[in-house]
């Protein structure tokens, strides 16, 4: 009986040493300089373990995985570039390695006139994604019409291009491609309420604006030169002229050529808009505010001919044989 006694009681000094222990070890400092501390998209706990014991950041490899466990944060280690401030102990570790804040965000910026596929290879480039189809492939339509309705409704527009809203987001950087959508899209709703009001007391399409906003984005760079070019577009729609933008068809070759040649403007595509009368079948690019508002609100002006230069000035013309001379004078090499 004494045996048996003593068992117990060694029994239960061991396990309060153990407790004891691990208690000091999961409060006690480690580290006296704050350091930084990357956990990659795709480690698993094991490589996040090894990577924190040999930083020193931990000193027991199996007691930071029981931790985990125990506390049910074995799957929520964020991949993240981690501030560890001075003498973090292992509880308040885990609470970083598994806590969004602002230090877990970063910042992406898309530019106006980009094209979903831009957008697609810049994602990539910051390392958000790892094939730009990850991305070209979730911005279609179909995937949130139901959710926006500024969103078109025909079939001739399968992709969010022309509504995904350049802008700079922070993001976390466990965002999925979804998240970064819906913020572009809840963005471009916001952005462009009251102009969808105004479209309609005009009694315009809004689709049919942001096609044109898109094609202005690629044709010009300044806010006033938009709004004159936008005039022009508009009355050429209303006479039937052809809209003549080298941006259309740019964009169904992928080029970006500021002056078409004579084979490329034989191209058979309604992307061709030297040969086919009207707007596009879809937006060409995302525009951003300026050219949205200036397809709004465009400039009243006698001109019906412009080009832009390889320095991006606008020069506009009245006439075709103006418009000829501004060609050999501005765009010849």
């Amino acid at each position: 009986m004494k045996i048996i006694s003593k068992i117990l009681l060694a029994t239960l000094v061991a396990l309060l040493v153990s407790i004891g222990a691990a208690k000091y070890l999961l409060t006690q400092p480690v580290g006296n300089e704050p350091t930084t501390f990357v956990i990659a998209k795709g480690e698993t706990v094991k490589q996040v373990a090894d990577k924190l014991l040999a930083d020193g950041l931990i000193k027991n490899y199996t007691l930071f995985r029981y931790y985990l466990w125990l506390t049910g944060k074995e799957n929520k280690l964020i991949a993240a570039r981690h501030q560890i401030p001075a003498n973090t102990n292992l509880v308040g570790l885990v609470n970083l390695l598994t806590s969004k804040s602002k230090a877990d965000e970063i910042t992406i910026r898309f530019i106006e006139g980009w094209t979903i596929a831009d957008m697609a290879d810049y994602l990539v480039k910051e390392g958000v994604i790892d094939l730009p189809e990850e991305f070209v492939q979730r911005a279609k339509v179909e995937y949130f019409q139901d959710q926006y309705d500024f969103l078109p409704k025909t079939a001739e527009q399968e992709s969010l291009e022309g509504y995904l809203f350049p802008d700079t987001y922070r993001v976390f950087v466990d965002a999925t491609v979804d998240d970064i959508i819906v913020k572009m899209l809840d963005n471009f709703g916001k952005k462009t309420a009251k102009l969808r009001g105004k479209v309609n007391e005009q009694g315009k399409n809004f689709r049919d604006v942001v096609i044109l906003a898109s094609i202005l984005e690629k044709e010009v760079k300044g806010e006033e030169d938009m709004k004159i070019a936008a005039d022009i577009f508009w009355r050429r729609l209303k006479v039937g002229m052809l809209l003549q933008a080298d941006s259309t068809l740019n964009y169904f070759t992928g080029g970006d050529n500021p002056s078409l040649t004579a084979k490329e403007l034989e191209i058979d595509s309604p992307y061709n808009s030297y040969k086919y009368k009207g707007l596009p079948p879809t937006p060409i690019s995302n525009p951003g505010l300026r050219a949205l508002t200036a397809a709004v609100y465009p400039t009243p002006n006698d001109y019906w001919y412009f080009l832009t230069d390889r320095q991006g000035k606008a020069y506009f013309a009245k006439t075709l044989a103006e418009h000829n001379a501004n060609k050999r004078k501005y765009l010849q090499k």
